[in-house]
């Protein structure tokens, strides 16, 4: 079938897993035109991966967040006591 174009969004699984083919499907944004001998000769990966999706991040608990920010207001009061020596003692 070297050479023979075809459309990946007319194919489906069934709910049986068998690949079947839809008769009558129209082209959208997200539908591609593959050559099926360039893509084996090439071994592109053709599974159902979105390589756009960002990596789940994995939050903190309340408790560690609270404590951050006692650290930083703690910093930052220390900060705030310096600054008002440097300007009494001017």
């Amino acid at each position: 079938m070297q050479g023979v174009e075809v459309n990946w969004s007319m194919w489906s699984r069934s709910k049986n897993g068998n690949i079947v083919f839809r008769k009558r499907r129209t082209h959208s944004k997200r539908s591609i035109d593959v050559q099926t001998g360039h893509a084996l000769s090439h071994q592109y990966d053709l599974s159902a991966k979105n390589p756009n999706k960002k990596e789940e991040t994995a939050f903190r608990q309340p408790q560690e967040i609270l404590a951050a920010i006692r650290a930083l207001d703690e910093e930052s009061s220390m900060i705030m006591d310096n600054l008002q020596l440097i300007i009494e003692n001017n």
